[in-house]
């Protein structure tokens, strides 16, 4: 009756971690993205996980919007929207894209940043089990 009893605590302890949730450890991220030496406003910030990419199920990427200051905060792009990044390397790619656009102040036609910070992305970063909040980007050239 024991070993019943105890496979029983077993399948209700892993219950949980199946429904909701991710399988995967997930922390608190933010920062801020500067270009030119200012801060970059309602620009895309989207991390993607190295580690697991070719797999059948691969981590879930993250995406944050920053704000006037150029400050973002990191959510999964889970279904439960869970706030944070997936803990490990990440390949992070920074783009502007129809929001930035319409608040822009000054009229531009295509107001893009160069290919090394978003398609072909030379940005990364590490995401340590406690999260963080100095992920920055603040040497960013729009040359």
């Amino acid at each position: 009756m024991k070993p019943r009893a105890c496979l029983l605590c077993v399948a209700l302890a892993v219950l949980p971690a199946g429904c909701g949730g991710t399988p995967y450890k997930v922390a608190p991220v933010s920062g801020r993205v500067l270009l030119d030496g200012k801060p970059l406003a309602y620009a895309t910030v989207q991390f993607v996980p190295v580690a697991g990419a070719a797999s059948e199920n691969p981590p879930p990427s993250s995406v944050g919007i920053t704000d006037q200051e150029g400050r973002y905060e990191l959510v999964l792009t889970d279904a439960a929207k869970t706030k944070g990044a997936v803990v490990g390397k990440h390949m992070v790619l920074i783009s502007l894209g129809e929001e930035a656009s319409a608040h822009d102040t000054k009229p531009t036609f295509h107001k893009q940043l160069p290919d090394r910070y978003n398609r072909k992305s030379t940005l990364e970063c590490d995401v340590p089990p406690g999260g963080r909040d100095d992920a920055n980007f603040d040497d960013l050239t729009s040359k």
